[in-house]
This record gives C-alpha cells, structure tokens and sequence, in this order.
C-alpha cells in the first residue's frame, strides 16, 4: 500500500505504509518519553482498567478483541454495542491493542466499552 504525497514533518512524499508505520512508532516513543527499561519497571502487574464513554468499540477489530471486556450501551439500555459512527474504536486502538507492533499507549489495559454516542455522531 502506497500513500502518495503524504505530509510528514512538513515534508511531502511517497512512503510505504510500513515507512509510515515506523514513523509514528519513532514519534510515539518521543511523545510519551518510551523506552523499554521504563515499561518494564514503572507498569504494574495488574491490569488497568479504563471505560471509554464514546460511540462503541468495534470488538472485532484485529488490535482489540479480547481486550474489551465489558460493554454497556447506556443511550438506551440495549445489546446494540455497534461502533457504526468509528469514533469509540479509534479512542480505543490508542488506548491499547494487543499486537507488540501496535501504537497503543499501554498494553497492560482492559477496556470496558459504554456507548453514549449515537451512530451520527450526536
């Protein structure tokens, strides 16, 4: 897959998807001060559980499944836990994924979904 003209650092270019990738793994690791010494003896062993009030969280997706572990659509008290508007999985895929690969900013995590989102948006 290529991105053509892609904007990165101000710069306009043609880049793989993995060149991408490697640049937002190099940019996260700035922005959250990474380095594996500092994972290894700051995260505790217990996971951190973190509810995301957003519009659902696709628990399919590659990244999250088995990660969400509870969901709760609170619009109106239904099974309905679909995440047609994408807002929930994108806040969710930052949050966390499983893949060692992945930008999540933790993976010692379990989500909890609530949906308080309708699928516009509103």
């Amino acid at each position: 897959m290529e991105f053509k003209n892609a904007h990165i650092e101000g710069k306009s270019q043609d880049e793989s998807f993995d060149q991408l990738k490697q640049k937002q793994i190099v940019t996260h690791n700035k922005l959250f001060n990474y380095n594996s010494s500092f994972e290894s003896k700051s995260i505790s062993k217990d996971k951190i559980v973190v509810a995301v009030l957003d519009s659902g969280i696709n628990q399919n997706h590659t990244e999250l499944k088995g990660i969400v572990k509870k969901s709760f659509n609170a619009l109106n008290n239904s099974n309905d836990l679909s995440d047609n508007f994408g807002h929930g999985t994108a806040i969710a895929g930052l949050i966390a994924s499983k893949n060692d690969d992945s930008i999540g900013v933790t993976k010692n995590v379990v989500i909890y979904s609530v949906k308080v989102i309708q699928d516009n948006g509103k």
